[in-house]
């Protein structure tokens, strides 16, 4: 079950994200849980890594079933989340395998060499040099 998912998944969210210098992760269950309706409840995760100085953003791509992921626990070793808080509009039943939800993980610090960086310094460059060559032309202006 968890294959095909991850497999289509991945297809639109690959696990890394080069030219935001993070990655995409998965969350999905690391348990089997009944969860009652219009309620709040806590469901452990397979364990993932992340990074200091990160931001993450839990994305809810899939709607297959009526469970948003609401917040992200920290286990007791530093930098894992392996469990989360869900709320389920309906009583649900969640197998472990299933994914529940897309994580963005990007640095909270800019990398110096970080391709977005490198891209607007490029563009700022381009916009100066643009100003310049049209300021100092020396094409007649009729008016």
């Amino acid at each position: 079950m968890i294959e095909t998912s991850l497999k289509d998944i991945q297809k639109f969210f690959p696990r890394e994200v080069a030219i935001l210098g993070g990655r995409w992760d998965y969350l999905i269950a690391n348990e089997n849980k009944k969860l009652p309706a219009r309620d709040f409840s806590i469901i452990r995760v397979k364990e993932v890594q992340i990074p200091s100085n990160s931001i993450v953003i839990p994305i809810m791509a899939l709607k297959r079933h009526k469970i948003d992921v609401v917040d992200l626990l920290i286990s007791e070793k530093p930098g894992i989340i392996d469990s989360v808080i869900v709320y389920s509009e309906t009583e649900e039943f969640v197998e472990s395998g299933t994914l529940l939800a897309i994580l963005k993980i990007t640095p909270a610090i800019p990398v110096e060499k970080n391709i977005i960086l490198e891209f607007f310094r490029s563009l700022g460059k381009l916009e100066r040099d643009m100003e310049e060559k049209f300021i100092k032309t020396s094409w007649p202006i009729l008016w």
